[in-house]
């Protein structure tokens, strides 16, 4: 598993060696997005600048899992990996480690920049190192949830555009929608680092909320993945020719 986990950073590095210039445009419009978002925004700017971060970390988190099939359904090489001694679930995983790395590295960049030119105060704590781990964690869970049913239609992953827009705009990062917002972890996650920074303890509920959600969505994703492979092997689907 450690030599698949070289193979694809190693692909991943070859990626970005070959599209650099489109990545660094992409990201290029990401740093103009977070800019004009901290100055909008209507709270301390060391919140929305941890709130932003995590939101980017986990963006691709939500399409990855999607992206994977899809291009392995594209490929017919689905059948393959299904069959081979790391199997589906381990290659999912293999693969999300590594896009969380390479974006970990991206996210770091545009924020340093961002925090050194704004010269904005962040004071990280060890609970609000977790809790943003967690929420990102969260996040690709939820691409897995959506993903699995690529299984079944062949074609999902637009729909996860929606999704991480949505997630940005009314999940407690800018605006806060009710009911809408604790489908995301934004919004415990903003509620620990209000705490944290004003040395509350409410970050203790608000972290069980978050591990409980993590649960769930853990949960939900295992559930649907086993039941979207078991529609696909009783309909016949697993070559997708």
């Amino acid at each position: 598993m450690l030599t698949n986990f070289f193979i694809e950073v190693k692909r991943n590095l070859l990626e970005f060696y070959n599209f650099k210039i489109n990545i660094l445009f992409a990201n290029l419009g990401y740093l103009i997005l977070f800019w004009g978002l901290i100055e909008y925004i209507d709270q301390e700017p060391g919140i929305s600048l941890i709130l932003l971060f995590t939101w980017y970390c986990s963006i691709h988190g939500i399409d990855s899992t999607a992206f994977i099939i899809e291009d392995e359904i594209s490929d017919r090489t689905l059948v393959n990996v299904v069959s081979s001694k790391l199997g589906l679930f381990s290659v999912l995983i293999i693969r999300n480690m590594v896009q969380f790395i390479v974006d970990l590295i991206k996210a770091a960049t545009i924020f340093i920049f961002i925090i050194i030119v704004n010269n904005i105060n962040i004071s990280l704590t060890i609970n609000i190192v977790i809790a943003v781990f967690i929420a990102i964690l969260i996040m690709y869970l939820i691409g897995a949830c959506l993903g699995s049913f690529a299984l079944i239609f062949k074609r999902v992953s637009s729909l996860a555009f929606l999704i991480y827009y949505f997630a940005l705009f009314f999940s407690g990062l800018v605006a806060d929608v009710g009911i809408v917002s604790i489908l995301f972890p934004f919004y415990f996650l903003q509620n620990i680092i209000i705490a944290s920074f004003n040395n509350e303890n409410l970050f203790v509920r608000y972290l069980l909320l978050l591990c409980l959600q993590l649960i769930v969505y853990l949960t939900l994703a295992f559930l649907l993945m086993k039941k979207n492979m078991r529609s696909m092997y009783r309909r016949g689907r697993i070559l997708h020719v």
